[in-house]
């Protein structure tokens, strides 16, 4: 007696390997796709939370410091300024990535009071720098757009605050004339992305002088 014996040819073979090679190509494409946003959102919401903690940072500091609050002009090549709060002191460049081009581009450190805002100040191009206290305010690969905090021109208990926070390599960015990240470019080199945050707001005093 003979049996029938049914089976797949090597032309129906090929086409159902191609078919599921095609899916295969398909899923993968996507999971690399969704990655890659996933990615790009952690990226984004990172640099606007540095944006935020350190806005908030300087908004609690005006509150309850009194004094004056002076933003200091160091020099150096890039330029470096420095702004005081009672005891605490920010150091910082604007437009500069750490720690691809200097060692830090914002950094605390404590201080005896606003009046030694100026005494042995610190380089931001050291590894460790001096000063009690002292840590870096930036995640690798950030840096500052805009630091600065002025008395408003309504009240002199009032200050404008503006912090401004980049994320990537400046080649992934859109440039001003001043070196400073504006916004990113539409294309994304390799598997990097860039983002930008930028926060303005106004403190009042609490503490009076």
């Amino acid at each position: 007696m003979k049996k029938n014996q049914a089976g797949f040819t090597l032309v129906e073979l090929l086409i159902a390997t191609s078919i599921f090679a095609v899916i295969l190509l398909a899923a993968t494409a996507t999971l690399i796709q969704v990655g890659r946003m996933y990615y790009k959102g952690v990226i984004a919401s990172r640099t606007q939370d540095t944006a935020r903690t350190l806005t908030d940072d300087i908004s609690r500091s005006l509150q309850f410091s009194g004094g004056t609050v002076p933003t200091l002009n160091l020099g150096g090549s890039p330029p470096v300024s420095a702004i005081c709060f009672a005891d605490t002191r920010l150091t910082f460049v604007v437009n500069v990535q750490a720690p691809e081009n200097i060692a830090h581009a914002l950094w605390q450190d404590t201080i005896a009071g606003p009046g030694s805002c100026a005494a042995s100040p610190i380089s931001l191009t050291a590894p460790n720098p001096g000063g009690l206290d002292g840590k870096d305010l930036l995640d690798p690969h950030m840096r500052l757009t805009k630091l600065s905090v002025t008395p408003s021109a309504g009240s002199p208990d009032v200050y404008d605050v503006e912090v401004g926070v980049a994320y990537g390599d400046t080649d992934l960015f859109n440039l001003d004339g001043m070196g400073k990240p504006v916004s990113c470019k539409g294309s994304v080199l390799g598997g990097q992305w860039c983002a930008i945050s930028e926060i303005k707001t106004q403190v009042f005093r609490r503490v009076e002088d």
